[in-house]
């Protein structure tokens, strides 16, 4: 398990999008060897988010689907009430549909938008209420 006594982010609270796998679980063991106390967040496998959970030590695991603002408005708000706040949100979670650019359905472009752009859009304005002064967000797209 990763616990740092002391880093850059000590006494700070980090909940990042998508960080059940993949780059968004690498953000987690950065910010939680830094000293963060890191909010894990999964759409759909939560086995993988209590892993990683467990690995870094996280402060909460959430299930979140940032296409949904009710979703987004539950995981913030229950995040920032157990922990006090939030002080950095890393808006990770993405979704890639490979294929032939002409084969790509209307459904799956929709599909892509509404992770990658709408989702960002609805986690930046639900953090709103819940980030605390001098808070932080940050937006990763590819």
């Amino acid at each position: 398990m990763i616990k740092a006594k002391t880093g850059r982010l000590q006494g700070k609270i980090a909940l990042i999008t998508g960080s059940s796998r993949g780059i968004g679980a690498q953000i987690a063991r950065a910010y939680a060897r830094e000293g963060a106390q890191v909010v894990i967040t999964y759409c759909n496998d939560e086995g993988a988010a209590h892993t990683v959970a467990k690995e870094v030590g996280a402060a909460l695991v959430q299930r979140l689907d940032v296409t949904s603002r009710e979703s987004i408005r539950t995981c913030f708000g229950t995040a920032a009430k157990k922990l006090g706040g939030i002080d950095i949100l890393v808006n990770n979670a993405g979704v890639n549909i490979t294929g032939d650019f002409d084969q790509i359905s209307d459904e799956d472009w929709d599909t892509v938008l509404d992770v990658d752009l709408k989702g960002v859009f609805l986690c930046c304005q639900e953090i709103l209420p819940d980030i605390r002064d001098n808070g932080r967000v940050i937006n990763i797209g590819s």
